[in-house]
């Protein structure tokens, strides 16, 4: 069990080199200097009778009571953080934030607080880049552009995307005084709509480059350039990928509110199906079981199974080929959020998680000690699904439910459907009437309506989407970069150059 909520003001780096850092710090970071990620010193334990104080709180009260225990009030006073959320959530067309869709016959949405139905979708998509990281990215944004100001400073973020993370984190910065974006992306290795949704941003403090990449080179770019001590000195860069500490706490705080939304007694354990990629989600996921919420987590994988193999094998090695799936977002090969589950899983021993992660840039794979890998095993389990799977999940949600999945949440609805199909086998042949049926919930992480050319493989009709409309008719703005071009030195110059601006 953690320590008190208003305790925790101090992060560290997984990996131990860099100790004591504020929570503005932290936020205004990349990676920590000896190249792990930051993690709070402590976490806060609630016990149940305090999860249920908790359950007739809003998303955005939930995000300010949470948030609130892991800032120190010297860096963020308690009334200028909820006057900074309360102009968050703006841009969503969704009034509960995070709505519940409950699939049990096609019923549709479900009824609120402790719906009906035994599985449920979790509609994490309702803000304006229409996926799920404008959960937690429009805090940050708006929280990093604040400090900023405070200093008189400016800063860039480098960001790197295969999907989803480039337009929430443009949105986030839109009108920000203090923080520029530059984005990376996958030349050809996303989706149309997901490309016009960052090239067609025309704004002073944005720069997006579509790059010519191998595998997950892309985002080795990024991570050079976060790293470069030199450019440091001169501008200051932060990171808005889940590699950010901020990101990834706020990311645990959408498993509260949904539990209490359907569990407001607090108690029994809800599961929560995951599409996993660079792993800030059920990371967060995990955060929020370590703060004593009764949550069971699953992680499921698309072809590209790094997370899956390494749970399954008990050594993190690099696979040289990414996958071109359905699931974009998704299509990762080095998942950096590992490093945070390693040191949560070895107890909190920076120098095994030192180990490890050393070993796996040395060569290339890690056999993980063996506390890491038993202790992994306790706490969730993994899976993946094929692009047949996949495909077949779309169609089926959409003809047993009339509901429309976008291939992300595909992934995780395909396991999760088939562990309900074994439930009601298991209910069927011990005849227990009154057995209390399992509540599981899908993260469904981006609206199916960005995804035309997945729908439309199963004859599939993509949903109306304001947020889409028009996107083709606007002319695109980005710069391609060709993969003999010194890409790194390209996004420096980028950098540079706003932070002269």
């Amino acid at each position: 069990e953690g320590a008190r909520g208003e305790e925790i003001m101090k992060y560290h780096s997984t990996r131990g080199g860099l100790q004591g850092v504020s929570f503005k710090d932290a936020l205004l970071s990349g990676y920590a200097s000896d190249g792990g990620l930051m993690v709070p010193d402590s976490l806060p334990y609630f016990s149940l009778g305090e999860w249920r104080a908790f359950a007739k709180l809003s998303y955005p009260e939930i995000v300010e009571e949470l948030l609130c225990r892991f800032i120190s009030p010297e860096e963020i006073t308690r009334r200028d953080l909820h006057e900074l959320l309360a102009n968050c959530y703006l841009g969503f067309d969704d009034p509960d934030i995070i709505p519940l869709t409950s699939l049990k016959g096609g019923e549709g949405r479900g009824e609120g607080r402790g719906g009906g139905g035994s599985l449920h979708v979790m509609e994490m998509w309702h803000g304006p880049s229409g996926s799920f990281k404008d959960l937690a990215m429009c805090v940050i944004g708006r929280l990093a552009d604040y400090f900023l100001q405070q200093e008189s400073t400016k800063a860039t973020a480098v960001v790197s995307t295969s999907g989803d993370t480039g337009s929430a984190a443009i949105h986030s910065v839109l009108g920000a005084k203090s923080l520029s974006i530059v984005v990376i992306y996958p030349q050809g290795k996303i989706t149309r709509l997901q490309r016009l949704q960052m090239s067609t941003v025309d704004a002073p403090n944005v720069r997006v480059y579509a790059v010519e990449t191998e595998g997950d080179s892309y985002d080795e770019v990024r991570k050079e350039v976060l790293l470069d001590r030199d450019l440091a000195a001169k501008c200051r860069t932060l990171s808005l990928n889940s590699v950010n500490i901020g990101r990834v706490l706020i990311q645990s705080f959408h498993y509260v509110y949904t539990y209490l939304r359907l569990c407001p007694t607090v108690g029994q354990e809800v599961e929560f199906f995951v599409p996993c990629g660079a792993l800030g989600n059920i990371t967060g996921g995990y955060i929020a079981r370590l703060m004593g919420l009764p949550i069971v987590l699953h992680g499921v994988t698309n072809r590209n199974d790094v997370f899956h193999h390494t749970m399954t094998n008990g050594c993190y090695s690099f696979i040289p080929k990414v996958y071109l799936t359905l699931s974009s977002a998704i299509d990762i090969q080095t998942p950096y959020n590992i490093e945070r589950l390693f040191y949560y899983w070895s107890g909190s021993k920076c120098g095994l998680v030192k180990q490890a992660m050393e070993g796996y840039e040395r060569s290339g794979s890690s056999t993980l000690p063996r506390e890491i890998v038993e202790a992994s095993r306790k706490c969730m389990d993994t899976s993946s699904t094929t692009e047949e799977e996949t495909l077949s999940t779309i169609e089926c949600a959409w003809r047993e439910f009339g509901y429309a999945v976008c291939p992300h949440t595909a992934v995780a609805l395909h396991r999760a459907l088939s562990e309900q199909k074994e439930e009601e086998l298991e209910t069927e042949e011990e005849e227990v009437g009154e057995r209390k049926k399992r509540k599981m919930v899908v993260m469904a992480t981006a609206t199916a309506a960005k995804f035309p050319e997945a729908l439309a493989k199963v004859r599939v009709p993509p949903p109306p989407s304001a947020m889409l409309d028009g996107l083709s008719d606007k002319p695109e703005v980005q710069v391609f970069l060709g993969k003999d071009e010194d890409q790194v030195a390209v996004i420096k110059n980028a950098v540079e150059e706003l932070q002269r601006a």
